[in-house]
């Protein structure tokens, strides 16, 4: 239990150290504003030059690309994926998404289910797969344990009938050699 503890406490806490750490160009994490599309857009709409396609924004961390944990407000949001840029919805913008594109943005933006969940039932499943395997560890020690103990009382219990069996034949041959004089004596006495 001790290790798992350990283990949880050093990810958290090399998660929150710095924001991006980069190995060779491979991310191992990030943290900050990401986006998901929810629809495409025609190529003629566009912000600063660059096309646009309506989604939402958020803040989140994510390891090794897997979706851990989100945090701060949802927002509509007109994304550039070219420049990764994001721009907010303004009440005009609403109007005229709803009007030209039927994009109804009154009801709260929702967070899609691998960005949401996703991630954290995989996270989840590694958690597991280890206090499971490390209980597995402990269940093994006990038994190779148990097992060894078993062979020490084998042992013991085996030289104690040794001894006995050294004892019993001590006293059968003591039996035997006071009979043999019995015996002497009785035939000595008898002449």
């Amino acid at each position: 239990m001790k290790k798992i503890l350990l283990t949880v406490f050093a990810i958290v806490s090399f998660l929150f150290i710095a924001q991006t750490i980069s190995a060779g160009g491979i991310i191992v994490y990030s943290n900050g504003l990401t986006y998901e599309i929810k629809e495409k857009l025609p190529e003629d709409i566009t912000i600063s030059g660059s096309h646009v396609d309506f989604g939402i924004s958020y803040k989140q961390f994510s390891l090794m690309w897997i979706p851990v944990w989100n945090y701060g407000s949802v927002e509509y949001a007109f994304i550039d994926k070219a420049n990764k840029m994001i721009y907010d919805v303004t009440e005009e913008d609403a109007d005229f998404l709803k009007e030209e594109f039927g994009i109804d943005i009154s009801k709260s933006p929702q967070i899609g289910f691998w960005n949401a969940f996703g991630g954290k039932l995989i996270f989840g499943a590694i958690i597991a797969f280890f206090i499971w395997s490390s209980l597995a560890g402990k269940k093994e020690e006990k038994e190779k344990e148990e097992k060894e103990l078993q062979e020490i009382r084998n042992i013991q219990e085996a030289e104690e009938r040794r001894k006995q069996l050294e004892q019993q034949t001590e006293e059968e041959d003591e039996e035997e050699e006071d009979d043999e004089e019995d015996d002497d004596e009785e035939t000595s006495e008898n002449k």
